[in-house]
């Protein structure tokens, strides 16, 4: 039975790996998503060896171990910020976070060229082994992987709370916490079963990690817009103490409509959160506010609605004028960000978007 569910939850894994790659997310959302479904296949195999008791048989399925635990804890930690966070970038000093992930990999390298015997050991049966040097090596690293993952699970559950009091916690917001927990519970129960040598461990682990893999599909049939409705409540509880009380909002926004579209201050592709505010006579802070708390988006969200409505009319006006030199001339700076804008708000391509307009007008 526990086989059985294993095997299943590997093939699961390895499809949701490959869906990611079409989903209509940022390129760094889909790749971090499919690598981390990926390592998850590979984990629930080296679990399923072991269980089995023939890891010897298939031992080039561990020589990444190391990795792929250290890998584990920062995919699982991104892939949740950019879900609970959508409109929070992950800075370029987060990234840092990484390195032990790079020294996990030289582990990993070091450990492949170990004598034969050695590796025969570990491979042999990587959950009952002695208390020689290396096994002891072995087992600081892999507590290394239980630290890290604590650490960015830690953050995680900072980040939501700070935002709530206990009392106001709802059904959505308790779903996903719970979730986020559970989901750290169950790699400590693996972790530690190769710490403690318990078979019986790595089994429970593997099980409840598996279950809980199998649970999202069914919990976004039960709640579809628990993370859209999770959010939103984040943005809202974070201007509890509200910018917007002493401006009148409606103003402002018929305002910022106003000079958009006459002045067009969206085609300068260097125009800033603060230059448009200073416009409309409120500070920065107050504009972001009043962008997420009244019109449902972000900055960049905001501008580029009026830089793509222009693109749409230049792409029927202008037909023999290139897709590129629009996209400069409505306030894009590269390619890739107007298509990955233009197919957010359109769902088509510039040239699909100007080839089936174009055929409808003939018709």
């Amino acid at each position: 039975m526990t086989h059985n569910l294993i095997f299943f939850v590997i093939w699961y894994s390895i499809l949701l790996s490959v869906g990611q790659l079409f989903l209509r997310i940022k390129i760094i959302e889909k790749i971090t998503r499919s690598i981390l479904f990926l390592s998850l296949a590979v984990i629930f195999q080296q679990s399923s060896f072991i269980l089995l008791n023939n890891a010897n048989s298939y031992h080039l399925i561990y020589t990444f171990q190391f990795t792929l635990f250290f890998l584990l804890g920062p995919l699982l930690y991104y892939t949740y910020h950019w879900i609970l966070f959508k409109d929070h970038q992950i800075s370029k000093k987060t990234l840092l976070n990484l390195i032990p992930t790079i020294f996990a990999v030289f582990a990993d390298i070091w450990f492949f060229f170990f004598d034969v015997s050695i590796k025969f050991n570990f491979f042999n049966n990587p959950i009952t082994l002695n208390n020689s040097f290396y096994t002891i090596l072995y087992k600081l690293i892999l507590l290394g992987a239980a630290i890290q993952m604590c650490f960015y699970f830690g953050k995680l559950f900072l980040r939501i709370f700070r935002m709530w009091n206990i009392k106001d916690l709802n059904s959505i917001i308790a779903i996903t916490a719970i979730y986020i927990l559970l989901t750290m519970i169950s790699f400590f129960i693996v972790i530690n079963s190769y710490l403690i040598n318990s078979v019986l461990l790595l089994k429970i682990g593997s099980i409840l990690s598996a279950i809980l893999l199998l649970s999202t599909y069914f919990v976004s049939q039960r709640y579809p817009k628990f993370m859209k409705l999770l959010v939103k409540e984040v943005k809202t509880k974070s201007y509890e103490k509200s910018l917007l009380t002493a401006i009148d909002t409606n103003q402002i926004i018929e305002k910022l409509e106003k000079i958009m579209i006459n002045e067009k201050y969206y085609a300068d592709e260097d125009l800033t959160i603060k230059q448009l505010a200073q416009e409309v006579n409120i500070t920065a802070h107050q504009l972001s506010q009043l962008l997420n708390e009244r019109l449902n988006v972000n900055f960049n969200t905001f501008v580029n609605k009026f830089r793509i409505e222009e693109a749409k009319e230049m792409l029927l006006e202008e037909q023999k004028r290139s897709v590129l030199s629009i996209a400069y001339a409505v306030g894009f700076n590269s390619k890739s960000s107007f298509y990955d804008a233009f197919s957010k708000f359109t769902q088509q391509t510039p040239h699909k978007f100007r080839k089936d307009k174009l055929e409808n007008k003939k018709k």
